[in-house]
């Protein structure tokens, strides 16, 4: 239970870093790809928790 609640704060965090790191930018044009990577990532995490 321990590991995966470190997953969800990790998977959190690295939401929100993201989030707030392409809307600080400047609208790059590689925003929409940057945001589909990460809804992947976030996907990886969640199989990885809840199996």
């Amino acid at each position: 239970m321990l590991l995966s609640n470190v997953h969800l704060r990790l998977g959190a965090c690295l939401l929100f870093w993201a989030a707030s790191h392409v809307l600080a930018s400047p609208a790059p044009p590689n925003a929409y790809t940057e945001i589909e990577k990460l809804k992947e990532r976030v996907q990886i995490l969640e199989e990885a928790v809840f199996p």
